[in-house]
């Protein structure tokens, strides 16, 4: 009530409809349009905040999915990464005498070496227990491993 008896006391001029209004009703007309002006903010504010309380869960759903989606690819990368470090911890146990020969081994000799591997390793046995066998096919062919 304050408010509206120095609005009162105060002179205020208003338009409502486009007829001048003096004092007390110039007031009253004033805060009525702050009320609604008032309103319209408060609805307006209410309305960003559902939409920003309904979009952000719907936008964290997205985002999981994305996520899920590579969920493959990054297996992919980790086994790939772990069977690299795999193969450089291997390679770093050999003995340095190994690796400078392989360097002066012709193409024959790598090829069969690679297929030793490639047959023992890929069948779960060891070099030693695939070697009989590879010899026994490659003879049949007429190659050797040496």
């Amino acid at each position: 009530m304050q408010g509206l008896a120095f609005a009162a006391a105060s002179a205020t001029l208003a338009a409502v409809f486009g007829v001048q209004v003096r004092g007390r009703k110039a007031a009253n007309a004033q805060i009525a349009f702050m009320l609604l002006s008032l309103l319209a903010v408060a609805v307006s504010i209410a309305w960003k905040f559902l939409v920003f309380i309904v979009m952000w869960p719907w936008r964290l759903l997205v985002m999981a999915w994305q996520l899920m989606l590579l969920i493959p690819y990054a297996w992919e990368q980790l086994k790939r990464s772990v069977t690299s470090w795999r193969i450089q911890r291997v390679r770093e146990q050999l003995p340095v005498n190994t690796l400078n020969t392989l360097q002066y081994w012709d193409v024959a000799r790598l090829i069969a070496a690679l297929t030793l591997v490639s047959v023992g390793w890929g069948q779960g046995r060891s070099i030693m227990q695939a070697r009989p066998e590879l010899e026994r096919q490659l003879s049949l062919q007429r190659w050797s491993l040496c």
